[in-house]
């Protein structure tokens, strides 16, 4: 018998995690590259072709020895449950639900680089990407009646052109000046993982449970429980037909000047990236709204008696679904987002052994989807909303707004020709931004964690009947206490609009070089990453949300009298009287190193 103490509102996560009970990946990639350039007087133009072939081997199947969710301590003593998962691959064999496919990507490009004068060289040109897809997924005609799309309308054979333009000006001066920019299209390398989800989840593959309220525990993996309260449920991934890759339009302009001391180089640079074909991920099996919150947004609850809600329960969620399918997601396009960076910049070059270089970046992004994850399911899950489906522009979980960065290097000739280096790399940054939100589902789309908080106003919400008066003071005083929650009374908070503390750490490395034979060489380095957090444990540590970046402020208990019900009663130890305020999450408390050491090793020849 093992005694587990557990604060109020906290969580305990045993056994086999639900994502690694079938997860393998193999990827072979192939690569080829070749280039000429034709000199013609003042012009050089190259032409070049690359190409990226990778076959693939995905597997991954959630839950396939099954996963349990309980209620308390209690309902695990009682083998009493609250959602229950199983997947049990077609046939038994576990790797017929893999993804096994190979797509390629040749490219073409042609740049023209033209001297027009000593001082100025302006480049011009494109390229040509294609995107090719060797087999189909299983066809789901079943799954194209109910929702409209053919899941086998993948983008084979999809051209993406890219123009770019670029200048380099040269001052006539006695320091080092120029001015150099551009502008152009650019994709990333394909999405292969995104594109795998139409491979893995086709429906059918997999039967598929998904059971809320029931009881019976096997913790057999080969003899697990199957439910009987249910009909097995179809997962199904579709890309939209019009479904391009992810492309952005990216202009820069850059100015840098050599100072009269110690050959320093000051510069500037502005960079703006307008987001062209993002990606989007939509449910596609919420099913109808049941009705809608007090502050506007859409439930899909069975019913938002608060009845059902304070003893624990959770009413049918996505009640109006298509019950022959589980989740059914569409991945397309948008054209939302954006980010600008400026960064002010001052360089020492390498001379008489030394070199530095201070920097500091101003950074502004918004994002429709952070994209956060390999899973379609996941990528729409983890977004703090308003509506499930909405395509809303918002700070990007990945906008640090200040950045204060410092390199030096110090270089030393104890042996011949075989220097040793010694580096410091400084990083201050703003905290990651994240958002206030419900615990639990607050709108019943099934997904927990990622509702916005309303925000009340006095009298606009009751309380369970669980939550005591101790409960709603403290939750009351927090709520006083916080200026972003308090400026928004009567309102419902916004993504990603708080940020947690600021960041200073410090990086290490200690390189030796090595000269063996010839022209070969040979480096060895070690690097202290965090090193002020492994000389005082206080220093270099790092607060924010607990991803997906939300902090939950109450429990949605159900509407009465057209006022939301809130459950707050975990704010306070009802036996030793403490106050448990909503808090962010030291990165270190979720197993993550506070500081690390690597050791590297290059050979060159």
């Amino acid at each position: 018998q093992v005694s587990i103490p557990v604060r109020p509102g906290a969580s305990v996560l045993f056994g086999k995690e639900r994502s690694r009970q079938a997860n393998e990946l193999a990827v072979d990639t192939w690569t080829a590259y070749f280039a000429g350039d034709w000199f013609l007087g003042d012009h050089t133009i190259r032409l070049g072709v690359d190409y990226e072939k990778n076959d693939v081997f995905n597997l991954f199947l959630q839950d396939t020895i099954s996963s349990y969710t309980f209620p308390s301590i209690t309902g695990f003593q009682n083998g009493t449950w609250s959602n229950y998962r199983l997947n049990i691959p077609g046939g038994g064999d576990i790797n017929s639900v893999a993804a096994n496919f190979d797509y390629s990507t040749p490219g073409v490009f042609l740049q023209d680089t033209w001297s027009i004068t000593s001082q100025l060289t302006l480049m011009y040109g494109f390229r040509l990407d294609q995107t090719n897809l060797g087999e189909r997924p299983v066809f789901n005609a079943g799954a194209q009646t109910a929702f409209g799309y053919d899941n086998t309308d993948l983008p084979d054979g999809q051209n993406t052109v890219q123009p770019r333009v670029g200048f380099n000006y040269a001052f006539e001066s006695d320091r080092l000046t120029q001015l150099r920019g551009g502008f152009g299209l650019f994709q990333g390398s394909a999405p292969g993982v995104w594109i795998s989800n139409s491979y893995s989840n086709p429906g059918g593959l997999a039967t598929a449970y998904n059971v809320n309220n029931g009881t019976g525990v096997s913790f057999d993996p080969n003899n697990p429980l199957i439910p009987s309260t249910s009909n097995p449920a179809q997962l199904v991934n579709f890309l939209d037909p019009d479904f391009q890759q992810p492309t952005v339009w990216k202009a820069n302009l850059a100015f840098e000047h050599q100072l009269p001391w110690w050959d320093l180089i000051a510069g500037i640079e502005g960079i703006r990236t307008n987001t062209e074909k993002g990606v989007q991920f939509t449910h596609l099996n919420l099913g109808n709204p049941v009705g809608v919150l007090p502050d506007g947004r859409q439930y899909f609850f069975a019913n938002v008696n608060p009845a059902s809600f304070n003893n624990g329960a959770t009413p049918s969620t996505r009640q109006n679904r298509n019950r022959a399918y589980t989740d059914v997601l569409l991945l397309s396009n948008t054209d939302g987002g954006y980010a600008d960076n400026l960064t002010l910049s001052l360089e020492k070059p390498w001379t008489n052994d030394w070199y530095a270089k201070i920097g500091y970046t101003y950074s502004k992004a918004q994002e429709v989807s952070p994209g956060s994850s390999s899973v379609a399911l996941s990528n729409w899950q983890n977004r703090s909303i308003f509506n499930p489906n909405e395509e809303v522009v918002s700070t990007a979980n990945y906008e640090f707004r200040d950045r204060f960065t410092g390199l030096a290097s110090k270089r030393f000739n104890w042996f011949d020709n075989a220097p040793t280096t010694f580096s410091l790399f400084f990083e201050g940054r703003s905290g990651r931004p994240y958002s206030y939100g419900f615990t639990g589902d607050a709108n019943g789309d099934g997904v927990s964690g990622n509702d916005l908080f309303f925000v009340p106003s006095a009298g606009s919400v009751q309380y369970s009947s669980n939550s005591t008066a101790a409960d709603i003071a403290a939750f009351q005083s927090y709520i006083e206490g916080n200026s972003d929650l308090n400026s928004r009374r009567g309102q419902t908070t916004e993504r990603n609009t708080k940020r947690g503390p600021s960041v200073n750490q410090f990086d290490v490395r200690i390189s030796q070089e090595i000269p063996l034979f010839r022209d070969t060489r040979a480096e060895l380095w070690l690097d202290v990453l965090n090193i002020g957090n492994l000389i005082d444990e206080e220093w270099g540590l790092i607060e924010e949300a607990a991803f997906p970046y939300n902090v939950g402020v109450a429990r949605m208990a159900g509407v009465a009298n057209g006022a939301y019900v809130y459950d707050v009663s975990n704010y306070v130890n009802d036996s030793t009287g403490v106050v448990n305020n909503p808090s962010l999450v030291r990165k270190d408390a979720v197993g993550e190193p506070r500081w690390a050491l690597q050791v590297g090793f290059r050979f060159e020849f």
